[in-house]
């Protein structure tokens, strides 16, 4: 019985162990990305002499998943901001 007591914990433990693992690197992957779409919007911005509307367009073109939502819902604040 204590065998079994042990193995459950360390079975346990590596689970737990490998959900904690996985979860902090897709936070680093989705860092990483906020990461270069930011540097690509600063490179629009300040190499090409963009408005602020015009090099978030052109950044949402090239963007996918949660950072095109962040960018639709920032090109409508300001349009609203506009009107």
């Amino acid at each position: 019985m204590k065998w079994f007591a042990v193995a459950w914990l360390l079975v346990a433990g590596m689970g737990m162990s490998y959900c904690i693992v996985s979860e902090r690197n897709k936070k680093i992957h989705r860092l990483t990305a906020m990461e270069q779409s930011l540097k690509r919007l600063a490179y629009y911005m300040f190499q090409w002499h963009l408005p602020v509307k015009e090099a978030i367009a052109f950044t949402l073109k090239e963007e996918k998943e949660i950072l095109q939502v962040f960018y639709t819902k920032l090109q409508e604040v300001l349009e609203q901001q506009r009107a």
